[in-house]
């Protein structure tokens, strides 16, 4: 390849690249299909212009603009590099189809345009039916790759054979206009400035579209998170207010046997079936370890049954707890069938890490009303 060719070839690469990134900044969600591309114009002149040599640089400027897409938004994978391969070939495909049937059916009126059915055959030969290619297979590997969604298929397909059409319409004429040689400098200059300002007037309407469409989007999406945020922080009060209930009955009944709070705890979830269980957790100094044990035993009644504050080991097995200052070991819990292995197993957050749990949700105005904080760790309400 000479050294005038390889030029050629980058130049045209760099113009596609270029005038594809132009157009994804007009791109409908997911970013893929673009109202107006005036690469697809691109491609069709320099085709026509230069010929099927310069197929290459249209495959690699497409991949280039898709790769790059997909980088910035942090998704850069293997099937996102092939998807982007074959979205370049169906964009050279479709120049190709394009370039063939305008010098098959227009092989002397095509680089001039002089009349109306010259015109009217150019953009049917060039625009309308190529770009059903390029719209067919890349929106359907979309589909298939999981890009977009069944449902979104219609509405990205349209979009993307829309945004093609256009840029063929548009820049395919304005790029055969520049390549013009010097004899039609005179009719370069009299078409160049309209369609520059019909160019600038299109753009402006679809970008500010778009960014309508953003902001719509956005606030339709805050009006959304917000009624889930609302709904969630009722749950979570209502749960709130179930163990504050249970706390107060704890104060009033003290002391309480298994039976009291086997009975008021089933109440409580029968109210909230969504909450899975209830529990005591006892703070047990080392010195009161054996005494703890042994009571925890005798409210079983199973004195044969020696019941021991227990761990969980490296390998999430239950051992008996290893010696230290304080447990927080499981007094009771329900329902009982479902959950007595947690029963006695200690849980290995501190006092201390409990209390800078406290300190740092009251720091955040998390815990204004309750005495309780939830132990994501081992999915359970801790009374402080």
């Amino acid at each position: 390849m000479t050294r005038t060719r390889l030029i050629e070839q980058l130049s045209v690469l760099f113009g596609y690249w270029l005038l594809g990134g132009i157009g994804l900044l007009l791109a409908i969600a997911p970013g893929y299909a673009s109202p107006v591309f005036p690469a697809a114009g691109f491609a069709l002149a320099s085709i026509l212009t230069g010929g099927y040599r310069l197929l290459p640089a249209i495959v690699l400027g497409s991949f280039a603009l898709n790769i790059s897409h997909v980088a910035l938004r942090g998704s850069l994978e293997p099937l996102s590099v092939l998807l982007a391969l074959c979205i370049g070939l169906s964009a050279a495909s479709q120049a190709a189809a394009g370039c063939y049937l305008v010098r098959r059916y227009l092989p002397q009126g095509w680089n001039a345009l002089l009349n109306e059915r010259q015109i009217i055959l150019f953009l049917l030969l060039a625009a309308v039916l190529p770009c059903l290619i390029a719209a067919s297979v890349s929106v359907s590997l979309l589909l298939a790759c999981g890009v977009i969604e069944q449902s979104e298929f219609a509405f990205s397909w349209w979009s993307w054979y829309l945004g093609d059409t256009l840029g063929v319409v548009v820049f395919g004429p304005l790029t055969l206009v520049l390549k013009q040689k010097e004899e039609r400098q005179g009719e370069r200059r009299r078409i160049l400035l309209p369609m520059a300002i019909i160019l600038g007037l299109v753009g402006l309407v679809f970008f500010q579209s778009a960014r309508w469409e953003r902001r719509s989007l956005i606030a339709q999406l805050q009006q959304e998170s917000k009624v889930i945020v609302d709904m969630i922080k009722a749950k979570l009060n209502t749960h709130y207010e179930a163990v504050e209930s249970l706390h107060h009955f704890l104060v009033a009944a003290r002391p309480v046997s298994r039976e009291q709070f086997a009975i008021f705890s089933r109440l409580l979830l029968s109210m909230h079936p969504d909450m899975a269980a209830l529990s005591i957790n006892d703070h047990v100094s080392h010195e009161r370890r054996t005494t703890y044990e042994m009571w925890l035993s005798s409210q079983y009644g199973a004195p044969e049954t020696h019941y021991k504050i227990m761990q969980r080991s490296p390998s999430q097995q239950l051992i008996t707890a290893e010696k230290r200052a304080h447990y927080v070991p499981v007094r009771f819990i329900e329902p009982y069938e479902k959950n007595s292995r947690p029963l006695g197993l200690m849980f290995t957050l501190s006092r201390q890490d409990v209390l800078r749990l406290i300190l740092h949700c009251r720091r955040d105005n998390l815990l204004s009303r309750h005495r309780y904080i939830w132990c994501k760790m081992h999915k359970i309400f801790l009374e402080y």
